[in-house]
């Protein structure tokens, strides 16, 4: 049993959903606006939160954003919306570990939550486990960021993790092309402001910088190397992106995973600095708009 938070000022499609989980054993608050939602995470500490995206006085995207701030919490959150295009996904995926459409399968919903909530666990289960003078001698020393030792741990208990649940993982290599240590510091701060709690950013190479997402498909991936190029756009850093993920054809281990990300990274700064590639079967570039 977990204790979930859903808001949704359309008190109906709240009361549906609440119920929905309670019968699956669940202890469920209900938050009638995305105001509401944020001071009940704050007072009590939901487990997962389902928010609908358009909400008076705070939208679903901004309540998520401010829920996903909390230092030192990892509270998954699943948004939902009537809007379906690309372009809603692209917002909500931005700050929420997770998107659904509605009216909402609770099945679906259902299964999501369960995977968020292992997620969750791993997430807590590591950060007791980890003294601080380990997390101190995992650092890279130039950059603050986590060193490459770290990086294929973690890589290879979060692939272990996602084979078993079947749960999807994206990795994305960001190859800093002058490879200076102050490139590669302004990079990482861009990435540290995207990135959610339970993901993973190391510095596995000297002009690299690795972002490990759990629970990511191709989409979210997709989303989240694109919102780097535009949020580093106009800036003096030049960067090329890899991506690979899983599952895929070619990708049965978690070595395949870190492979086959350093062959999208190759093509990317093959084709010309500040492509992106994603890896899967022969690779293929995506350009992001500008």
């Amino acid at each position: 049993m977990a204790f979930l938070l859903i808001a949704d000022d359309v008190k109906l499609s709240g009361e549906v959903l609440a119920r929905a989980l309670r019968l699956r054993g669940h202890r469920v608050a209900q938050a009638a606006d995305g105001e509401d939602a944020v001071a009940l995470h704050e007072r009590e500490r939901p487990e997962v939160v389902v928010m609908d995206v358009n909400m008076p006085r705070l939208s679903g995207l901004d309540a998520a954003a401010r829920i996903k701030a909390v230092a030192g919490v990892h509270t998954p959150v699943i948004l939902v919306s009537a809007r379906v295009d690309i372009a809603s996904r692209v917002a909500a995926l931005a700050v929420a570990d997770d998107f659904l459409p509605k009216p909402v399968d609770i099945e679906e919903l259902h299964a999501r939550i369960e995977a968020h909530l292992r997620t969750r666990r791993v997430v807590e289960e590591l950060r007791r486990a980890v003294s601080p003078t380990q997390q101190v001698a995992a650092l890279d020393p130039q950059t603050g960021f986590q060193n490459r030792a770290f990086f294929l741990d973690r890589v290879a208990q979060e692939w272990r993790r996602a084979a078993r649940f079947n749960e999807p993982l994206s990795l994305i290599l960001t190859g800093v092309e002058a490879g200076e240590v102050d490139g590669l510091a302004s990079v990482g701060a861009v990435l540290s402001r995207m990135l959610r709690q339970v993901d993973i950013l190391a510095r596995p190479e000297t002009d690299q910088l690795a972002a490990l997402l759990p629970n990511t498909h191709v989409a979210g991936a997709l989303v989240a190397a694109e919102r780097l190029k535009r949020e580093l756009a106009g800036s003096a850093v030049t960067t090329s992106l890899g991506i690979a993920c899983y599952p895929g054809r070619d990708v049965v281990a978690a070595d395949d995973l870190v492979r086959h990300a350093l062959q999208a990274l190759d093509r990317a700064r093959a084709e010309g600095p500040g492509n992106i590639c994603l890896y899967q079967n022969q690779g293929y570039l995506f350009r992001p708009q500008p």
